[in-house]
């Protein structure tokens, strides 16, 4: 999970243990995109717009 998403392996091992709470927007789009996680069901506000 660490390599697919760029986040520390100890903080997600603090998120799994619910040490940490993922609250920055900036880390949740990141986990989001790392693990694949399709757009229509994160809300399109978590995402960045295509360049036009």
């Amino acid at each position: 999970m660490a390599i697919l998403t760029g986040l520390s392996q100890s903080f997600l091992s603090q998120l799994e243990l619910g040490n940490r709470r993922l609250t920055n927007i900036d880390r949740i789009v990141v986990l989001l995109d790392g693990i694949g996680a399709p757009a229509d069901m994160t809300g399109p506000m978590l995402r960045l717009l295509p360049d036009e």
